[in-house]
């Protein structure tokens, strides 16, 4: 499928679509000609609209397909968002397909809801899928879908040490130019995903490296090839500080107005 936007993206409110585009702090906006201040605790929603096409006019089995994505960010102000509405659009035709129509909401930020892996898993509670973003003290931005839900996975024989999820996830990273590279699961093994709360870490990939570990109260991770994505390292070096790290989960049906 190739992905094309036919119309515009509605960000309410609407003359913010440049400050998040740029990462910026909105501070105020218009709306029906009148001026209001943003408070610190207001939320940001934008959708997107996407249509898909065959890639091959010609092709009759292909069908045409539209479909909504939507974004729903609390305290916008006080802790602007990582994942923005381009790399949530770069990232739709890669989700399930069942997720491509859901509203996606922010369950955590570490620079709103602390460092502790504990509360993590707490405001992750709901959410049986994730988007995972991360951005280093260098500017970097990469991260991973998750299928199951963040919690220690444990068996009789293997004490919480257990790996999960699903070959529906994938890890991402973005480039300098904000092209978006997504590598998804390679069927090589099933090492998919892995929440260790005594060791204070989570992880994605395994056999070989991990393909994304975050640890030590989320300041520092690493990445490297795994078999599982076939991945290469999602930063040049393999190791990086953690600047900033986001959770996203589908908002769920019974929460839905």
């Amino acid at each position: 499928m190739r992905m094309m936007k036919t119309s515009n993206i509605w960000l309410f409110p609407p003359s913010l679509i440049s400050a998040v585009k740029e990462r910026n702090t909105p501070t105020a906006f218009f709306y029906n000609s009148e001026k209001t201040t943003l408070e610190k605790n207001d939320e940001l929603i934008f959708s997107i609209s996407i249509k898909t096409e065959p890639e091959d006019e010609n092709d009759d089995e292909e069908e045409n397909e539209d479909y909504n994505l939507v974004l729903r960010v609390p305290d916008a102000v006080s802790c602007p968002t990582l994942l923005t509405y381009d790399l949530l659009s770069k990232l739709s035709s890669s989700l399930p397909r069942s997720l491509q129509s859901r509203t996606w909401e922010r369950s955590f930020c570490i620079a709103r809801d602390g460092d502790s892996i504990q509360h993590m898993l707490r405001l992750c509670q709901p959410y049986h899928q994730t988007l995972l973003v991360v951005q280093t003290t260098k500017g970097q931005v990469f991260g991973a879908f998750c299928t199951g839900k963040w919690q220690p996975f444990c068996t009789k024989t293997q004490n919480c040490n257990t790996y999960y999820g699903n070959g529906q996830s994938f890890l991402f990273a973005c480039d300098d130019n904000d092209d978006v590279e997504v590598y998804r699961w390679s069927g090589k093994n099933h090492y998919c995903q892995l929440c260790q709360v005594e060791q204070n870490r989570i992880a994605m990939g395994g056999e070989g490296d991990f393909g994304l570990i975050l640890e030590d109260n989320f300041s520092k991770g690493r990445t490297g090839y795994c078999a599982t994505y076939s991945n290469p390292p999602l930063v040049e070096d393999g190791h990086f500080e953690i600047a900033a790290l986001e959770i996203y989960g589908p908002r769920p049906f019974n929460l839905l107005s």
